[in-house]
């Protein structure tokens, strides 16, 4: 997984900020099939800080998680809890999706079933 992180609004992001959200997308990409690249985006607005990141893979819609806190620290752990719980969903709905296809399949329903008129 290739990650940009982009720091607006001139905003000194720390490393152990920058660390942990680097780090959930190297663990996150793998769960998330064929995960391609992932953009990090820090931007300071007066005394809240907001992380943002969003995670692109193919035949998925982009996954887009936002935090924000007072601190870069708190707004990267909440950033990255949100985009843990976005794969999981998206996990979770493609296996459905699979055994609905593999039971229909079984039933002797086509696949995909047609639509109604």
């Amino acid at each position: 997984v290739q990650i940009v992180v982009h720091a607006l609004n001139h905003a000194d992001v720390p490393d152990v900020a920058r660390l942990r959200v680097e780090r959930a997308v190297r663990k996150l990409g793998p769960r998330l099939r064929r995960a391609s690249d992932a953009t990090v985006r820090f931007t300071a607005h007066g005394p809240r800080c907001r992380v943002e990141v969003e995670l692109r893979a193919p035949r998925v819609p982009p996954l887009v998680a936002v935090g924000e806190g007072w601190r870069f620290e708190d707004a990267a752990r909440e950033a990255t809890e949100r985009l843990d719980k976005h794969v999981e969903r998206t996990r979770s709905q493609r296996e459905r999706r699979i055994r609905r296809a593999a039971r229909d399949t079984a039933r002797g329903l086509p696949f995909p079933p047609a639509a109604e008129a």
